[in-house]
């Protein structure tokens, strides 16, 4: 999250260092401990934080009649002065887990001090929780890692008048609600003296307004994260300006400890963001920072490394990429690794499910069409059969990388030994950025899992990031990528049959005997980016595969009946075999696999 320094921070040092658990107690105010009281100057009212769930809260206050100065303390230390155009106060150093009492007087114009305005802030910093740190409890994998899911439009914008409007508007959110939506998504454009909820910046009217939304008992008393998109195409200090007091008047309910709220906009619309920023980061606004968050969105194919970097330089706090966008997971990792978080958008109906369950590990929200309540499921969905990300590796140096099972157990998979995949470290623009597999034929690495079979009755699903090093074979052969498949399980393989044209790209299934293939010819991958690859069988229906969430080049096949197992293990860049030997090895780099079992959706 965005840190803000007040200039008032290089002069003053309070003594909070024993709130924060040591240091030197300092005081800019020494010798004003005995100043006299005073019975001619008020208490300012003092409005702060109740709970906050970082170590630097805020407070604000007024200013009574008369008052000249002023000095503050936290946790009954020494005073600290400050002059009186000073009405705000952020802690300069951490503050550790509990209650927090910060104080001000203020001096009336014979030095004397009025009696302390006071306020109580519990600090509260959640572990775990990953980028969200939310009440809610968010949809959450087998392996704990959070994606929330985002309703799309859970708004009315159709209808002829603004109370027509705000009556539907209602209806969506509490279905959203009900239908176990983490966040709630609204659109909004300037109207005026309103801020209105319409998906397109017509200056129409007739529109539900954000302030009486945000009033719904029902919505406040809930603890869905708000998710508010600007659709306003003109930039505008005022607007954002008004929204932001929009959310603050609604301070109890929203923007507040264990429920953020995320003000976004597209990449072409993001002078709103900065706004917003240059206002969050102001002391008017000091008692939301920590608390609304800023996401920028991207059109497909419209992220690159330079603009996901510039995303976090520029005090963002979430980057959001269209879900069939190429080098989707590259980015997803650059985002990561510069503190953002991200979100996919926008999940359609049609094999929503997939695109749910392959990203599921990877991102902090998931934006939906697909059904709210399925889209839930698919994540909860206690179906993980292994999970390997080289991504999170640092040090190229090291022996082993974590992987996963079907719980959070972590197993160590040997890099860099003979035989074994190469552990490589690439830098945040390289086409696989981060660390990632390495595999050569030459030296036929190769890496065993184990029996990952899939359940009865039902069939796989496999999701992988991979960059080929070639994507031509020669006539005859095969090359695996990911398999399973010694008369049995599933592959996922570049294949060349003899004397036919062509390599392909094609997974199989093994089914009543023989195997199911779906197949897009070699010509839909590239060797200069990486390409996330998703396969799917559910045991009834089509053998399908997405590259990059795309299956216009694909062929898909149709059978029924369960994925057959075998006794060999998963393996990445090789074919199995059951005298523990393997064939067919990859040449590319493998940065994630994942398998879940997959049935019915």
């Amino acid at each position: 999250m965005h840190t803000h320094r007040s200039p008032l921070a290089l002069v003053l040092v309070l003594s909070v260092a024993c709130a924060s658990g040591g240091g030197e107690r300092t005081d800019s105010g020494a010798g004003e401990e005995d100043a006299p009281a005073s019975s001619s100057i008020d208490a300012p009212i003092v409005e702060g934080e109740p709970r906050a769930d970082h170590r630097r809260p805020s407070w604000t206050w007024s200013v009574p009649e008369g008052a000249t100065a002023f000095r503050l303390r936290i946790d009954g230390g020494l005073w600290g002065d400050v002059p009186v155009a000073t009405t705000t106060y952020t802690a300069i150093t951490d503050l550790v887990d509990g209650r927090h009492t910060f104080e001000v007087q203020a001096r009336d114009a014979m030095g004397a001090y009025g009696p302390s305005g006071r306020f109580e802030t519990d600090v509260a910093v959640r572990e775990g929780g990953g980028w969200w740190r939310q009440d809610r409890a968010m949809a959450t994998t087998p392996y704990g890692h959070v994606a929330a899911i985002s309703a799309h439009n859970a708004y009315e914008d159709g209808l002829a008048t603004a109370e027509e409007n705000l009556t539907a508007t209602l209806a969506r959110m509490h279905a959203a609600q009900d239908a176990g939506a983490d966040l709630v998504e609204l659109d909004l454009v300037d109207g005026g003296e309103l801020v209105l909820i319409d998906h397109d910046d017509t200056g129409a009217t007739a529109r539900a307004s954000l302030a009486d939304v945000l009033d719904d008992a029902a919505l406040r008393e809930g603890d869905q994260v708000l998710f508010l998109e600007i659709k306003e195409r003109t930039a505008s200090e005022p607007f954002v300006r008004r929204l932001l007091d929009v959310i603050a008047a609604q301070r109890a309910d929203f923007a507040r400890a264990g429920r953020h709220v995320v003000v976004r906009a597209f990449h072409s619309v993001r002078a709103h963001l900065d706004t917003a920023r240059a206002l969050l980061d102001s002391d008017e606004y000091a008692l939301l920072r920590p608390y609304v968050r800023l996401s920028v969105l991207f059109e497909r194919n419209a992220a690159t490394a330079e603009l996901v970097s510039a995303a976090a330089s520029s005090g963002y706090d979430m980057v959001e990429l269209e879900h069939t966008t190429r080098e989707l997971m590259t980015h997803v990792v650059r985002a990561r690794a510069l503190g953002l978080g991200v979100n996919v958008f926008t999940v359609p109906v049609a094999f929503g499910e997939v695109f749910v369950a392959n990203a599921r590990e990877r991102v902090d929200a998931i934006t939906v069409d697909y059904p709210v309540a399925s889209a839930r499921a698919v994540v909860e969905d206690d179906n993980a059969l292994f999970f390997v990300d080289a991504s999170r590796a640092s040090d190229a140096s090291t022996t082993t990388i974590p992987w996963y099972r079907a719980d959070t157990t972590e197993h160590a998979l040997a890099v860099g030994r003979d035989g074994a995949p190469l552990l490589r470290i690439g830098a945040s623009s390289d086409p696989l950025a981060f660390g990632h597999l390495v595999f050569e034929s030459s030296a036929t690495r190769a890496a065993p899992l184990y029996d990952a079979d899939a359940r009865a009755g039902e069939g796989v699903l496999l999701a992988t990031v991979v960059r080929f090093a070639r994507t031509t074979i020669a006539d005859g052969t095969t090359t695996s990528v990911i398999a399973k498949s010694d008369t049995g399980a599933w592959a996922l393989e570049l294949f060349d049959a003899a004397g036919e044209p062509g390599t392909v790209l094609r997974f199989g299934a093994y089914v009543g005997g023989a195997y199911q293939y779906a197949s897009a010819p070699a010509s839909a991958i590239t060797t200069t980016r990486a390409h996330f690859v998703t396969c799917a069988y559910d045991g009834d229906g089509g053998v399908r595969m997405w590259i990059d969430n795309d299956d216009t080049a694909v062929t898909v096949v149709t059978t029924t009946g369960e994925v057959a197992n075998n006794d060999v293990p998963a393996t990445l860049g090789a074919d199995p075999q059951a005298d523990g030997t393997t064939r067919f090895h990859f040449d590319g780099a493998i940065q994630m696999a994942m398998l879940q079992a997959w049935g019915a959706h």
